[in-house]
């Protein structure tokens, strides 16, 4: 994880009013043609959650311009209607009620209604297909159709992360029509159909993909791009040859070192977004030696941050030191209580702990990955700890043993999800089957239940500060860099004002004349 996050009758002629009122105030100046090609490093997954389970940013990416969302956000991060006029909670928060926009339709013509999205999340929640990533749904009870435009989430407790889930471009959110859903099998993950502004026209696995408006899109007025192309380059510096000669517009940064070298190229525009969640380690605290807090503790007093924020980020990183970055609303001051740089610490917890300590690092096998990994071998060996390298392909085998708890420490992400619950209730609750740790502590599950049901947003703070906290202290992760977001890109594209996990829809940007 986006990651990906979604928030009647009406006469025709005051929605159309409201749509207009509602939309960002910038789309009066948008211009309206071209072709937008986007360079990525990963190759789509696919588009029914039944399949993928999960997905990676590309996918999310792409998800998003296919189906759309219930919200969106302009560049200030506001929230305005999408594809839904209003989501409201009960009074107790257990029941959030969705009213529909009246008139949208999916790419095949067909209308979406609240009966498509009924059947979708019955389909979600089906026990049989669930067990993959229950630790999404695990709140949902049912979701009902009412009548044509209004649809009721009803869930086992108060949820108040459901919200933010219609601001965010979850895979779980992608509605197909009902019919197509019923008989449709396999061609779904290929072949889907959505009521978002583009449309897939052509997917070549190895290559890319082709959108082309939808031209049944409720909003006209928002597909500034005829076309758009995503094209599969998984070498960075390929992806930023392509942009530098042109075969590209847009690519998500892979160094600061081409940052840096894109802001000297006037062809060129470097784009910065910060988001929460962090970049990194993770611990596995059901297996020796890391079992023992004083270890992990000493671990992370070993990592001199500032080294590394020179070396790998080129002074332009922050370094975390909670999940809730200073940009937050979730940051809590006090979270300075993270582990400092002190070896002479890390050296008096290991001489506590009294055993020699030795681990295993599993790193993506690319080149930045490897270098973090020597880093990191290099900080715990001056405090005593020998540490082996296993490098590891990105995908099924680099995550599944993290999974199944056969690892020690691996190079990791907490991604940055609209909500505190999404990010660490999964991964920290000891009832969680997405605990990759294995973290079993008690008060950091009682923390995570209080943010997790409390309608009270100051008591939601409250708990993700005690998180924050408790996590400096029992150390379930080392924390490494705050998630900033970079876009290179051709200096005449305007409207990107969304990098972050699950928020990325490059079909907002358009071309300046």
């Amino acid at each position: 994880m986006t990651a990906v996050h979604s928030r009647c009758a009406f006469l025709c002629t005051v929605l159309a009013a409201l749509a207009m009122s509602c939309l960002p105030s910038a789309a009066r100046a948008q211009t309206r043609g071209g072709t937008l090609t986007i360079g990525v490093e990963q190759q789509v997954v696919g588009f029914d959650p039944i399949v993928t389970k999960t997905t990676a940013w590309v996918t999310v990416m792409v998800g998003g311009m296919i189906f759309g969302t219930a919200y969106g956000l302009d560049a200030t991060n506001h929230e305005y209607p999408s594809g839904a006029l209003s989501v409201t909670p009960s009074p107790d928060g257990t029941v959030w009620t969705t009213k529909l926009r009246p008139g949208m339709r999916f790419s095949d013509g067909s209308p979406l209604e609240a009966n498509d999205v009924a059947r979708h999340w019955t389909r979600v929640l089906d026990p049989e297909h669930s067990k993959a990533y229950i630790d999404y749904v695990s709140p949902f009870k049912e979701v009902v159709a009412i009548d044509q435009f209004t649809v009721e989430t009803r869930l086992k407790h108060p949820f108040p992360a459901f919200e933010a889930f219609n601001a965010f471009n979850g895979f779980l959110n992608w509605v197909m029509p009902a019919k197509y859903e019923a008989s449709a099998e396999q061609d779904m993950n290929r072949k889907p159909i959505g009521a978002g502004p583009y449309v897939l026209s052509e997917w070549n696995q190895d290559g890319g993909m082709v959108l082309v408006r939808n031209p049944h899109y409720w909003n006209p007025d928002a597909q500034h791009f005829d076309k758009i192309v995503v094209k599969f380059i998984p070498d960075g510096n390929s992806r930023y040859a392509a942009l530098k000669n042109g075969d590209i517009d847009i690519a998500i940064s892979d160094s600061m070192q081409q940052v840096q070298d894109a802001r000297k190229n006037p062809a060129l525009q470097v784009i910065k977004e910060q988001g929460t969640g962090a970049f990194t380690v993770q611990f596995n605290t059901s297996v020796p030696p890391l079992d023992d807090v004083r270890v992990r503790q000493a671990l992370a007093y070993a990592i001199d941050r500032t080294a590394e924020r020179k070396a790998i980020f080129s002074d332009e990183a922050e370094m975390a030191t909670s999940l809730w970055g200073k940009g937050s609303h979730w940051h809590c001051e006090d979270d300075a209580v993270y582990p400092k740089y002190d070896p002479a610490k890390a050296q008096s917890l290991l001489k506590d702990y009294g055993k020699p300590v030795k681990l295993t690092l599993q790193v993506p096998a690319y080149p930045i990955a490897v270098l973090v990994g020597e880093l990191y071998q290099g900080f715990w060996k001056k405090v005593g700890v020998e540490t082996e390298i296993t490098q590891v392909q990105v995908g099924p085998a680099y995550i599944g043993p993290v999974f199944a708890g056969k690892y020690q420490a691996a190079l990791w992400d907490s991604p940055d999800l609209p909500d505190p619950d999404f990010q660490v209730y999964a991964v920290l609750h000891s009832g969680s089957g997405a605990n990759v740790g294995r973290v079993n502590n008690p008060v950091l599950d009682a923390a995570l239940e209080r943010g997790r049901v409390s309608m009270d947003p100051a008591v939601r703070k409250s708990a993700y500060c005690d998180v924050a906290k408790e996590m400096a202290a029992f150390v379930p992760i080392l924390l490494r860099n705050q998630h900033d977001y970079f876009a290179m890109a051709n200096a005449k594209l305007r409207g990107v004002t969304h990098l972050r996990f699950g928020r990325f829809w490059p079909a907002e940007a358009w071309w300046e004349k």
